[in-house]
């Protein structure tokens, strides 16, 4: 039986104040399944794998990009490849709140999140994978690399205006992971999900009463 643990509800644990967080990860083995309390994503740049999101198999490979929210599961279940991913942690309430109060035009970014939700994978082509690694690239430079920083780093003085602009590379790789799934739709790729043996579709998962409990308390 797997256990299920919650991670800490902090985008950093050297600064948890902060907006967003940059780490480089790499599995070598299958992992356990911990509980997201933050949202994150994960871009993989090498190797070979299979992930579980709240009960169903997606493959990663190079230009995968997956989209973890609040109280999602995640597992690494089967490893072909060591793979190495590019981890953003974001905190959504800050954005949520942030796009509530400055922009929200037909209510377009409310219907993001529900998007997100039901398809947490994308799969990146050339041109959207140069547009993702750009932004990565971007917030990395602004916010640093979360398992090197250093004391000194720690306290150097932000750039000017760093908060306004972590929130903007926030959203746009948002923008391009949600355009990612309508360009899929569009071209009509067949869907990677591969249901459990055991799971069938009235099957209950504990991360959909934990995504369901998180939506109604926004």
């Amino acid at each position: 039986m797997s256990i299920s643990i919650i991670q800490s509800k902090f985008t950093s644990l050297l600064e948890p104040d902060r907006i967003a967080s940059y780490d480089q990860e790499t599995n070598h083995e299958t992992t356990m399944m911990p509980i997201h309390s933050m949202s994150r994503f994960l871009y993989v740049t090498e190797g070979k794998a299979t992930i579980r999101i709240n009960g169903k198999d997606y493959s990663m490979m190079p230009g995968t990009m997956i989209a973890i929210l609040p109280w999602d599961v995640k597992q690494i279940t089967a490893i072909e490849k060591p793979v190495t991913y590019e981890r953003i942690i974001y905190n959504l309430n800050f954005i949520n709140l942030y796009l509530r109060s400055d922009y929200n035009p037909n209510k377009q970014f409310f219907a993001l999140w529900h998007r997100m939700r039901q398809n947490p994978v994308i799969h990146a082509d050339k041109e959207e994978a140069r547009k993702i690694h750009s932004a990565i690239e971007r917030l990395r430079n602004e916010v640093g690399v979360e398992s090197v920083f250093s004391d000194q780093q720690g306290k150097r003085p932000k750039e000017m205006f760093s908060e306004m602009y972590t929130v903007s590379l926030i959203i746009e790789l948002l923008v391009l992971f949600v355009r990612a799934l309508e360009d899929a739709d569009e071209r009509k790729k067949a869907s990677d999900v591969v249901k459990p043996a055991n799971a069938s579709d009235s099957s209950f998962f504990i991360g959909d009463l934990l995504n369901f409990l998180y939506s109604h308390l926004q």
